[in-house]
């Protein structure tokens, strides 16, 4: 999981500096920004769907009652990126199942850690999620 985490934030970090030069160096990028800046509310209503996501979000502002969704992670880049490993033949293919029924034993784990677990734990994972992702956006 580690290495597949570290490669999604490397994705991440690689268009934070591509969207940082264009703006940089791009005028007609840098106009579409401004635009999208302008729109106020409505884009930042926009950017919270990406990491609460669903229709809670919209009754419970300015948070939503859950963050990232992991299957979207898993369906989108995990399985249409990955399955290229798998098209190369059957070997592969097998070594590809495997390796997502681990991500998604994994995930499971993430994913349903709740109330239902330690109070003591959920409260450390509460405070640890708050420090490291900073509070306007917990």
């Amino acid at each position: 999981m580690r290495e597949v985490l570290r490669r999604l934030s490397l994705s991440t970090h690689h268009l934070i500096v591509l969207d940082n030069f264009l703006i940089e160096k791009d005028n007609e990028y840098g106009r579409i920004e401004k635009k999208l800046e302008k729109m106020g509310k409505d884009y930042f209503d926009f950017c919270r769907e990406l990491y609460f996501g669903g229709i809670k979000t919209r009754g419970n502002p300015p948070l939503g009652s859950r963050q990232i969704i992991l299957s979207d992670i898993f369906q989108y880049i995990i399985t249409s990126r990955g399955y290229y490993l798998a098209a190369r033949d059957n070997y592969y293919k097998r070594k590809f199942v495997k390796i997502v029924m681990y991500l998604v034993n994994q995930w499971l784990l993430m994913d349903c850690f709740g109330p239902k677990e330690s109070s003591s734990l959920r409260k450390e994972l509460m405070n640890t999620l708050e420090k490291n992702i900073g509070k306007d956006n917990f």
